[in-house]
């Protein structure tokens, strides 16, 4: 039997020892990947949009339909369809909105039909739901949709015991301040 030289105990040891470092090498390029996949991922949460429909009661009996940005980025190119559905599918309506930006924190208030008296848009009008795409910033498309019960929210409503989720009067109040600081601001310029 042949017996292996040192020269070949070497070559040997060398082969197996790159071996080893190319493997290692990959893995480090492998999980180096993976990370700035996550951080890519992560920075584009960060200006993510994300819209979000509920029913805005300025009045205990009187609701609008408001649609906001509650996400950290702008929305663009938003195409979606406002669907007022009743139990029979021979009453629906439907509305498109088509809006080309909307700011994070940005709200659009909607009429609802019968002038949002929710006693009578209760009595043709089950449901509303509101579908759509939009794109972020980074050009990706986003799709969203929301389904609005009514007669939940109307049997809910009264045990919340809710008039207004702010007082008017209070609201107006602090605008009229705000108007007149700002206006004695500017006669002092």
């Amino acid at each position: 039997m042949n017996e292996l030289n040192p020269l070949q105990i070497n070559s040997i040891v060398s082969i197996i020892s790159t071996v080893a470092f190319v493997i290692i090498y990959l893995i480090t390029v492998y999980q180096n990947r993976q990370t700035i996949k996550e951080m890519e991922k992560a920075r584009k949460a960060e200006f993510l949009p994300k819209l979000k429909a509920t029913l805005h009661f300025p009045a205990p009996t009187y609701a609008n339909l408001k649609i906001q940005n509650i996400g950290k980025g702008p929305a663009l190119n938003i195409d979606a369809t406002i669907k007022f559905c009743s139990s029979s599918s021979e009453s629906e309506s439907s509305r498109i909105w088509k809006e080309p930006l909307m700011m994070a924190g940005e709200y659009f208030m909607f009429l609802l039909p019968q002038g949002g008296n929710i006693e009578q848009i209760i009595q043709n009008v089950n449901y509303i739901h509101i579908k759509g795409v939009y794109e972020d910033i980074f050009g990706e498309k986003h799709e969203f949709e929301d389904k609005i019960d009514l007669n939940e929210i109307l049997q809910n409503l009264p045990e919340a015991h809710i008039i207004w989720k702010y007082d008017p009067i209070d609201k107006i109040a602090k605008e009229l301040e705000q108007i007149a600081t700002n206006l004695i601001s500017r006669r002092n310029l």
